[in-house]
């Protein structure tokens, strides 16, 4: 009879990738409220601030996937 072995999920090498990327993706989103007054203090208008704003969600909306290859 056949019985397959079970390979434990949660191992110690895959639990610290988990917290790696955890780290990696709160890092940036913390960036993102401390970003817009930055850009302000450097002279930028309502507009260049929105655009810098949207550009930097926009590539961290298309840069998460790359995270996981």
């Amino acid at each position: 009879m056949y019985s397959p072995t079970k390979d434990p999920h949660w191992t110690k090498s895959f639990i610290i990738l988990v917290v790696g990327i955890l780290f990696v993706l709160m890092s940036f989103q913390m960036l993102i409220p401390t970003l817009l007054p930055y850009i302000k203090s450097l002279g930028a208008s309502g507009l260049e601030n929105g655009s810098n704003y949207s550009l930097f969600s926009i590539l961290a909306a298309l840069r998460h996937p790359l995270i996981y290859i």
